[in-house]
């Protein structure tokens, strides 16, 4: 999911990106060389606000798995973005939004990281959050480690998974051949 995840928001930032600059700053563009630097420009800015998300932690499978996660994290994220985002625009500034440094960096890393991002995100964990994408989960064995995994997929997955059954291993108290003297020993085996 982390790298779905990834690949979406990083293809979503980099659209808007384009979108709000080629639409709303209009740089002067006089050819396809001027246009693939613009193009070029827009990509580092995308990869600033990106790299800000990935050095946070947001693509970490237990980050990605939790919006709340995401939302703890969001506040780091949008101060990286934002020092990013001035870096980036100080060497490119064909892809400023507004007029200032300051403005145009805190309208493009707000915009994206509260205005895309946060969005995108709620969209995509209430999708996938609902029945058809759950995974289904059988659980072989009764132990007490049985126990503490049911506990642990229920606490920390968030309805990610749903545990369709607990099967008794009836098979584990049978004694299994050794393979040595064909007698047989009382070693647990699974059922196949």
């Amino acid at each position: 999911m982390a790298a779905t995840l990834a690949l979406l928001e990083g293809t979503s930032i980099f659209a808007a990106l384009c979108g709000s600059i080629f639409l709303w700053a209009r740089p002067p563009i006089a050819g396809w060389f001027e246009a693939s630097a613009v193009t070029g420009q827009t990509l580092l800015l995308a990869l600033g606000v990106f790299v800000a998300c990935y050095y946070n932690g947001l693509y970490e499978p237990r980050a990605a798995e939790s919006l709340r996660a995401f939302v703890i994290r969001l506040p780091a994220t949008l101060c990286l973005s934002f020092v990013l985002v001035i870096i980036v625009l100080t060497a490119c500034p064909k892809v400023r939004i507004a007029p200032g440094l300051l403005l145009a960096s805190l309208l493009t890393s707000t915009g994206l990281v509260l205005g895309l991002l946060l969005p995108l995100r709620t969209i995509v964990h209430r999708v996938l959050g609902s029945r058809p994408f759950r995974e289904r989960v059988m659980i072989l064995g009764t132990g007490p480690f049985a126990d503490k995994l049911v506990q642990e997929l229920e606490a920390r997955h968030e309805g990610r998974f749903v545990i369709v059954g607990i099967a008794c291993d009836d098979r584990a108290d049978e004694p299994a051949p050794d393979s040595r003297d064909g007698r047989r020993s009382r070693r647990a085996t699974a059922p196949r």
